[in-house]
């Protein structure tokens, strides 16, 4: 059965509408998070450390080509992108950069089933990056730091 069909049988398990309509939910299969009604995660409830999404395979196609020993992800949502490097590259240095404190809450509820602990950062990713100088100032000589930028970003009816 195509994502689709299966994403349209789900039951709720979260909803908040402030500042974005957060909203998880789940069906036999799936589990996946939403926000404003855009699906940005989906985790297969049965392997939840695989890919499920098209951009996600996007976002870490470099790892085919480069051998980072640190990766700094900017936005958390449902932690696709962290379960999958914590479990496919353990060797790899991983830290998220989360400011929505909803966020978090719903992955440590709903999208961390192994209860891994996570290098995370509450804060905003522009007021992290701020903050980093020596890390920057590291990047100058090595090219081993990868950043991931996958923040939603609530679009204004106009």
């Amino acid at each position: 059965m195509p994502l689709s069909r299966h994403l349209e049988q789900g039951r709720l398990l979260y909803l908040t509408r402030n500042p974005d309509a957060i909203l998880v939910s789940e069906n036999d299969h799936f589990r996946w998070l939403s926000f404003d009604n855009v699906i940005q995660s989906v985790m297969k409830k049965r392997a939840p450390n695989r890919l499920t999404l098209p951009h996600q395979y996007a976002l870490l196609l470099p790892l085919g080509y480069f051998n980072p020993t640190h990766i700094i992800e900017f936005g958390l949502g449902g932690g696709n992108i962290s379960r999958f490097i914590t479990a496919s590259f353990p060797q790899i240095e991983h830290k998220v950069v989360e400011q929505n404190k909803a966020v978090i809450y719903c992955f440590d509820k709903f999208f961390s089933p192994d209860n891994n602990p996570l290098n995370l950062n509450y804060c905003n990713a522009e007021n992290w990056l701020s903050r980093q100088e020596s890390l920057f100032e590291r990047t100058k000589t090595t090219s081993k730091e990868w950043f991931i930028y996958d923040i939603y970003q609530h679009q204004d009816e106009q």
